[in-house]
């Protein structure tokens, strides 16, 4: 019996990323191993995949009082999140769910734009195909690997 080669973040990325390459289940079982991996204990549904409101309430979830945005047009589905105060905020469309870079969600956010450089760019999930939802994800998993490997160590 062979043991099941597990997924690098990086790699689940890349399937996020791919445009139709895998059924919704699928897309969602490697999202559920890359959130544990990352230590977080909120479970994706298929639904995520497809479902804005699901996913938007997953990263406000996953990345508490982090500014987030998305669209789409013919061409491209994109997303990006960044930590308040961060210099990205204010370029292009980002919005945010509540009012103000305020700190709000506390010492951590500036606690990470203290941290590395990273977290002041935010981060973009830009996909061709696919779904609005899946670019967000993206977006939100690249902020959890930052945090994992950049963070601020307590």
């Amino acid at each position: 019996m062979s043991e099941e080669r597990k997924m690098s973040l990086d790699e689940i990325l890349e399937l996020v990323r791919m445009p139709d390459a895998a059924d919704d289940d699928d897309i969602s079982h490697k999202i559920n191993w890359a959130l544990w991996e990352l230590g977080e204990n909120l479970e994706a549904s298929p639904a995520f995949v497809h479902d804005i409101g699901q996913t938007i309430g997953m990263v406000e979830d996953m990345l508490p009082g982090w500014w987030w945005s998305c669209g789409f047009c013919d061409l491209t589905n994109d997303a990006s999140v960044c930590p308040p105060g961060s210099k990205a905020i204010g370029v292009g469309n980002v919005v945010h769910a509540s009012v103000g870079a305020d700190f709000r969600a506390g010492p951590v956010p500036r606690a990470l734009l203290d941290a590395d450089p990273v977290f002041d760019e935010g981060f973009d999930g830009d996909r061709v195909g696919g779904t609005v939802a899946l670019a967000l994800i993206d977006a939100m998993l690249q902020g959890l690997i930052a945090i994992r490997d950049k963070g601020p160590t307590p």
